[in-house]
Parts: structure tokens; sequence; C-alpha cells
């Protein structure tokens, strides 16, 4: 995906900025930009009272604020997208998760998680899988500054590793699930009735002789 591209999520599946999980990190950051941005009032409002070089500190921290959120705002177009059964929608497990990344085209992630380095031939970022080989999974093209793309990536690992853990319990329910349906089956066995069942050894041949 390059920078500037409006980013949708392939059918059945919802972005990360759109998940619950999305919208408390974007409900932290307005909470840290208020607070800038009321610290810049504060200080604005004094400069009247008592000296108005509180101006400077006050035109920094709003600086400050616009800087804050343009960083949000790309901070929060992670390429990522999952189903309604991922954790950072819900609170627990109900079904198969589905995990989707965006570097260079929607593609299915695997149960690896990824690294990211930065090509300085070809200007660009390569995402590998953290896997023996360090095989090459995309190249994406992003002008993000590292530290969010790292940022970024780790949320990513993080979505990967929960759909493998959920997908693994999935898998256990339904192991027994069907170990209780093989159970059940023995305990509904038909058995015979109690005279039809043949005694054998030492005491039947007395009870029979007499």
């Amino acid at each position: 995906m390059r920078d500037g591209e409006a980013m949708e999520a392939p059918k059945g599946l919802i972005l990360f900025e759109n998940s619950k999980s999305g919208s408390e990190l974007k409900s932290a950051m307005l909470k840290q930009l208020g607070n800038i941005i009321l610290i810049s009032g504060l200080l604005a409002g004094l400069s009247f009272l008592i000296h108005t070089l509180l101006l400077i500190p006050a035109g920094l921290l709003l600086l400050v604020a616009v800087r804050h959120w343009r960083r949000a705002e790309i901070m929060m177009r992670i390429p990522l997208a999952f189903n309604l059964n991922h954790p950072f929608m819900l609170d627990g497990y109900i079904g198969d998760v589905e995990v989707m990344v965006n570097f260079d085209d929607w593609k299915g992630a695997g149960p690896t998680l990824f690294h990211l380095h930065f090509d300085k031939i070809k200007k660009s970022w390569i995402v590998t899988n953290k896997d023996e080989n360090n095989s090459f999974f995309a190249e994406w093209n992003t002008k993000a500054p590292a530290k969010i793309l790292h940022y970024q990536i780790g949320i990513i690992n993080h979505a990967i590793a929960l759909c493998g853990a959920g997908n693994e319990m999935e898998d256990d329910f339904e192991d027994a699930r069907e170990r209780e349906s093989e159970e059940s089956g023995l305990l509904d066995r038909e058995w015979l009735p109690e005279e039809e069942i043949e005694v054998h050894g030492p005491l039947s041949r007395m009870l029979n002789n007499n």
C-alpha cells in the first residue's frame, strides 16, 4: 500500500482503525492531544496575566499538538484487517480467526510473525517472515517514519499471535467436541438383557448341576 492511497478492507473483514482496539488507541491519542492543547491554552491565558513571554511556550505546544495529530493519523492507518472473531473485536474467541495485511496488496497473514528491514538500494522497506530463512513477504513502499512503521509492525504481529492462539483454541474445542460425541456414543450403546448373558466359570457349573 502506497502513502495517500485510500485503504478498504477485504469483504467480510474490518480495518484495524475501525475495530474496538483501534477505537481505544484513537481515544488514547486524542486524550494526549487534548492535554497538550489544554496546557497550551492555559499558558496563553496566563500570558495576559503574568507575562507575554508565556505565549512562546504556548505556541510551541500548539506546534507539538499539530505534529502529534499528523503522527496519530499516520499511525492509525495500519495495513491490517481481520474478521469479527478476532480478539481485537471481541473479548474472547467464538470461531475461526482470520487476519490479512496490505503492504503491497491484501494477503493472508500466515502463522509466522514479521520482521521489518530497510533496503538501502531500493530505498524501501522490506517485510520478511520470522522463520529460519527470513523469507521475503512483501515490499512496503511508504515514507512514514521508521518509529511509526515498527510500531505498526508490532501491532500486526500482536494480531497474528492472537489469531494463532484463537485458532488453536478453536481446534482444541472441535477435538473436545468430537471426543464428547464419541463418548456419548459409548454411553448410548444398547446392552444385552441380563437373561441373555451367559456366565461361565466354577460357580455357574455348580448352579447348573443343581
